[in-house]
């Protein structure tokens, strides 16, 4: 009819104004970041407008500090300008990337600013004639990291939250337990709860053992209060710094108790409450939430610890081959973040289905199948030769180290599915891809062993509070498969793709050790291989031997900042060949140093045997070495 054609037409004109009306808002967004950046830039440049005694590079400067403000992808290496005069759009642009580059990657803002005139003769020009843009560009620096300082500070405090509350709701559970007579289940999560709460006061003992009686105190109580990971989180983001005498810095101190909490409270909590939701008579919505809670407390704590690795400055300028998944700009930060959060949630929920539902039949089949998956990734290191930890300490005592430090790795991914633990030190890539994958299969094996269990068994299936069906069982199974998958396939896609390789690379902690020395041109980073276990770079030992040789004169000569008592005593002496060159670096203070070092190593004074090469090293070294340049030159391409 006329109406309905009227109406039809109607219609039609309102989708072409609301596409109209959508395109004019993505130009008034794009407008409204572009006037964001150039409100910032002049904030910035404002009060000191008045000092710039040369008026032609204010409009310059404001170009580029636009640039530098407005929100972009950080590229992956130092872009190229070595223009003086004549500068254009592009140069701004060039020059705005080249600075984002060097804020994300150096040390302190400072640092940014001075290898930005390093390497720019344009912006060094312009502070000549300026003394004022460096004091400029500072500020500039300290603006855009104190915006991100802001998102992670919320993140630790929301982080610390979630810690104290699932501590507080697993006592809660404890006291559940023992009241309906499930004492097992009490013992096992008091256990794990003391076990968290033990190493959190040994840490605490041995950090402020130097203090005085009443600082001693005062932290053991915020431990026994559970308000430990609060005064930690406190600490970091004031930016409080390591005191005299303190065994670590307050973000080491934070991290060493969030993996405390990890390993001992968090991961078993979650195991144990399972089992019992699944097979016990407290099946209440209290007990849903406390298992929530130590799920996501684990998941959260576990995505905190990669993310913030993977940001770090340090980790990004000397191994920018690893670190640096995590793109640059704040929105796509978050996204990266809950994906992995949601990940390690999934991979823990199917890991601890998994052990349940293969308990329910038989424990002891719990005990072999986690046996039998830990002597198998011993078994992968020990054929691969990348036994031993990074950690310079010998003999057994390094073995033994060696072999935790590989099974507390091996916990945490099976059950985390950490992506820090893909580096090539700890799992590899390779390693970490074929664990994450081993969770859902064992999962759906062990779905049915349960369903066969239960048909066959049905007086012990009486016994149990709660029968899962096939639907629930394979319901939950690939309803959790499913999310991880959506999850995973959403991270891949956000992250820089050029690191996409490091999920499923091969390299060994070996390998790792022998490119970075070999490709590395800094000569304060090369030298911390002496900082490394000497079986690691065992094939170039002979490589690292004649450069420090002929090195140490060099800085003998020059005297880098670097080059301090700390750096000499990393040097060992037997990797000096002139005696007069190593007395040149053997002063009081060094000597001192190293009696520290000793100290703090366990007596593996002991243990510093020299490790022979075999008769036919030289090639191989020499093989493997150009294979793995060559490698690591076509992963830079």
């Amino acid at each position: 009819t006329a109406r309905e054609v009227a109406l039809m037409k109607r219609n039609q004109e309102l989708e072409e104004e609301n596409m109209q009306l959508r395109e004019e808002n993505k130009k008034l967004r794009g407008l409204g970041v572009e006037r964001q950046a150039e409100q910032d830039a002049t904030h910035v440049i404002a009060s000191s407008a008045s000092s710039i005694p040369f008026k032609d590079d204010l409009e310059m400067l404001l170009v580029l500090l636009c640039e530098v403000m407005r929100p972009r992808k950080l590229v992956p290496s130092l872009p190229y300008c070595d223009k003086t005069a004549l500068l254009t759009q592009s140069d701004c642009i060039t020059l705005a990337k080249g600075f984002n580059f060097l804020s994300k990657t150096s040390g302190t803002n400072e640092d940014a600013v001075g290898e930005y005139f390093k390497k720019y003769p344009a912006m060094r020009e312009m502070s000549e004639r300026n003394p004022i843009f460096e004091e400029l560009l500072v500020l500039t620096s300290f603006r855009l990291a104190n915006d991100a300082k802001k998102y992670a500070a919320v993140r630790l405090i929301f982080g610390a939250l979630l810690s104290t509350s699932d501590t507080v709701t697993d006592i809660y559970m404890i006291y559940l337990y023992y009241s309906t007579g499930e004492t097992g289940f009490a013992k096992a999560s008091l256990t794990s709860l003391l076990m968290n709460i033990g190493l959190q006061l040994l840490l605490v003992f041995f950090q402020n053992m130097r203090q005085s009686k009443w600082r001693m105190f005062q932290e053991m109580l915020y431990v026994l209060t559970l308000t430990k990971p609060g005064i930690d989180v406190y600490r970091v983001v004031i930016g409080a710094e390591q005191e005299v005498g303190a065994l670590v810095d307050p973000k080491l101190e934070m991290m060493m108790t969030k993996s405390f909490e990890l390993l001992c409270e968090a991961i078993p909590g979650a195991v144990i409450q399972t089992y019992a939701f699944l097979t016990g008579s407290n099946q209440s919505g209290v007990a849903v939430f406390s298992l929530v809670m130590s799920v996501f407390t684990a998941a959260f704590t576990s995505t905190g610890i990669s993310f913030d690795l993977d940001l770090d400055k340090n980790k990004r300028r000397h191994m920018p081959h690893f670190y640096g998944y995590v793109p640059d700009g704040t929105r796509k930060k978050v996204q990266v973040f809950v994906a992995m959060f949601l990940m390690s949630a999934c991979h823990l929920t199917a890991k601890a289905l998994a052990c349940v539902l293969c308990a329910v039949e038989s424990p002891a089949t719990v005990v072999i199948y986690l046996g039998l998956d830990m002597t198998v990734y011993l078994a992968y290191k020990l054929l691969r030769r990348d036994f031993y930890y990074f950690v310079p300490i010998y003999g057994i005592v390094g073995v033994t180290l060696s072999f935790i430090a590989r099974i507390f790795v091996k916990t945490v991914v099976d059950y985390t599915g950490n992506l820090q633990m893909r580096h090539p030190i700890e799992l590899g890539g390779a390693y970490w891809a074929f664990t994450v994958l081993s969770t859902p299969i064992a999962c759906f094996y062990f779905g049915s062993r349960y369903l066969a269990f239960m048909d066959n068994e049905a007086e012990k299936a009486d016994e149990l509070s709660m029968v899962l069906n096939s639907a629930q069982v394979y319901g939950m199974i690939g309803g959790l498969l499913l999310l991880q998958v959506i999850t995973f396939a959403s991270f891949l896609r956000t992250i820089n793709p050029e690191y996409i390789h490091t999920f499923y690379s091969t390299r060994t902690g070996n390998d790792n050790l022998t490119v970075i020395f070999l490709t590395h041109e800094d000569d304060e980073h090369k030298l911390m291989i002496f900082a490394t276990n000497k079986h690691k770079w065992i094939r170039i030992r002979e490589d690292v031997v004649k450069w420090v040789n002929e090195k140490i004169p060099e800085w003998n000569q020059a005297q880098p900042e670097w080059w301090d008592a700390r750096r000499k005593a990393m040097v060992p002496d037997w990797a000096v060949h002139d005696k007069e060159v190593l007395k040149s670096i053997r002063s009081e203070e060094v000597v001192k140093v190293q009696e520290q070092r000793r100290k703090s190593i366990i007596n593996t004074a002991k243990a510093t045997e020299t490790v022979q090469l075999p008769h036919n090293a030289g090639a191989i070294r020499r093989r493997s070495i150009l294979a793995d340049a060559k490698k690591l030159a076509s992963e830079n391409d």
